[in-house]
């Protein structure tokens, strides 16, 4: 369901942007990217999809890898990024097609492109590795700490600061979050590392993926075209030395055991199953950039706590999931959080200063707001 759901909303992305292309009197710019540049509400509109499409793929990623890893029991997750950055690979090089010209490419040098590439590996393999060694319960504490750690090392690498505001409705959600979310926390020395690395390399790549585009002017399918073969290549390096990859048995001559990844046994509900975590993959991959680059990290994360908190609220009003003081409250501190948030930032927008210290945003992607700029 979450698959339909994801092409669904994605064709129709396809479908505005093309059209918007059509509709573009900048007969300099054949890209449909040039297309936004069209009034505010239509980027809202695609703001408003990208949101929709990331927090579909993102929630259906997870019950995908999970079915991936414990249902059919292919623990091996970084043969399963592998497999997901080659799909983004070969997505981005036939959306670049002249005959499709989706989005026009830029070259971009490797050595600007690899930190990025790097980072993504680790967000993608830790993410796997922890929701592979923990449990439900401490894998979701650990995702809500990526927002605070965003904030923390946003001020340490750029120098950017988050006004008093902002903290308090940050930590009032990821408290509220964590409250009505997180119940079976049960976790091992072993399993805490994994969980800390995810933490910090998932918020680094989340600040990369915002300040790349606008360092180096490329927007978020030009960025994926050029860094995810740079991840493949790194992935394939990595699957030999980090899993069983059955290599060895292969070169000495005899059948790859069953536990590895040259010998698993593949049925049709394991590839089924493959398949449908590589899709939403190359989906989460790519909205991931998409929002960041019309709002900003930060905003990002919000907006993946309120898909958490509209889950357990649906559960509660439409399947009478149980409902105690302590999730309640949660959801309540949840939602103010993200309310007062949404409040700050609008004020921000609009000039009004409610959430102080840091530059209001704009709604153009930030591929484009150079070529505004200029013009």
């Amino acid at each position: 369901c979450a698959l339909l759901f994801n092409l669904f909303s994605f064709i129709i992305y396809f479908y505005i942007i093309s059209f918007m292309k059509m509709k573009s009197d900048d007969g300099n710019n054949n890209s449909p990217e040039s297309a936004l540049l069209q009034p505010p509400n239509k980027v809202l509109m695609l703001t408003i999809l990208y949101g929709i499409m990331n927090l579909g793929s993102a929630t259906g990623v997870v019950l995908a890898n999970k079915a991936v890893f414990q249902t059919y029991e292919f623990h091996f997750p970084i043969t399963l990024t592998c497999i997901h950055t080659l799909a983004t690979a070969i997505t981005m090089r036939i959306f670049a097609m002249k005959g499709i010209a989706f989005f026009v490419p830029k070259r971009i040098p490797a050595s600007r492109t690899w930190t990025l590439a790097l980072a993504f590996v680790g967000y993608v393999v830790f993410g796997n590795w922890s929701l592979d060694v923990n449990s439900v319960g401490f894998y979701q504490l650990a995702k809500i700490l990526v927002a605070p750690t965003v904030v923390l090392m946003q001020y340490f690498l750029h120098g950017v600061t988050q006004s008093t505001r902002v903290k308090l409705a940050v930590a009032l959600l990821c408290v509220g979050v964590a409250a009505a979310s997180v119940s079976d926390v049960s976790v091992t020395t072993y399993g805490f590392s994994v969980a800390f690395g995810c933490v910090v390399i998932t918020a680094l790549y989340q600040i990369w993926a915002g300040s790349k585009q606008k360092e180096l002017h490329a927007s978020s399918m030009q960025l994926l075209h050029e860094y995810t073969p740079i991840a493949f290549v790194t992935m394939l390096v990595l699957i030999p030395l980090l899993e069983p990859s059955g290599m060895g048995d292969v070169m000495s001559g005899s059948i790859p055991s069953e536990k590895t990844v040259l010998g698993f046994p593949l049925t049709f509900g394991c590839m089924m199953a493959i398949f449908c975590s590589t899709v939403l993959g190359v989906l989460v991959s790519l909205s991931t950039f998409l929002f960041i680059g019309v709002t900003s990290t930060l905003t990002y994360n919000v907006a993946g706590h309120l898909k958490t908190v509209l889950i357990l609220a649906g559960g509660v009003v439409l399947y009478g999931d149980d409902l105690n003081s302590k999730k309640a409250l949660g959801l309540v501190m949840a939602m103010a959080g993200i309310v007062y948030y949404t409040h700050l930032k609008i004020a921000e927008k609009s000039g009004g200063g409610g959430g102080g210290g840091e530059k209001p945003e704009s709604l153009l992607p930030v591929s484009l707001k150079a070529t505004t700029e200029k013009k």
